[in-house]
């Protein structure tokens, strides 16, 4: 059962490593709402840092300088 589950959310979750689901999976007693919950939080973070990231040299460096 443990392994048709963690497949399930490595097919929902590609760019997540097989490490992290296990844990997700381990943390909440095997129950897949909670482990795609922790899940989703992750991509949408993830999701978030990628978006503030500055996109050029000279941004970061104004960003560090000013911000």
């Amino acid at each position: 059962m443990m392994f048709s589950v963690k497949a399930r959310l490595q097919e929902n979750y590609p760019d997540i490593p097989e490490r992290v689901i296990t844990i997700a999976l381990e943390s909440v007693d095997f129950d897949v709402d909670r482990a795609s919950q922790i899940l989703n939080i992750m991509v949408q973070e993830e999701e978030k840092k990628q978006t503030s990231e500055p996109t050029s040299i000279r941004e970061t460096y104004v960003t560090n300088k000013c911000g």
